[in-house]
């Protein structure tokens, strides 16, 4: 069935993501991982190699063993602002590598 009436662009990206959980998920993960510098502060940002966030898992690796006392001394808090700033349970569990 064609379609004859125009539909608004921003109607038709929420009926893809209320259609998608992945991509939705995908989204929420990338919104967690950007908010990352700003959760966890300038110092602690640069002091990170790398960080992945997949299926709930959020994997990091730290320059220094400065900076992974650091984070574990603030693991839950962070992980808590993570969740806040994607506006659900993005992140369940963080490994430090």
């Amino acid at each position: 069935m064609r379609r004859t009436e125009p539909i608004k662009i921003g109607a038709l990206i929420e009926q893809m993501v209320a259609n998608n959980s992945a991509f939705t998920q995908g989204m929420l993960e990338a919104k967690a991982l950007g908010a990352w510098r700003e959760v966890v502060g300038p110092l602690l940002a640069e002091a990170t190699q790398k960080i992945t966030l997949r299926e709930g898992r959020m994997y990091v690796t730290f320059a220094s063993a400065a900076a992974r006392s650091e984070f574990f001394a603030r693991r839950v808090e962070i992980r808590r602002r993570l969740n806040e700033i994607a506006g659900c349970q993005v992140v369940t569990f963080i490994s430090v590598r």
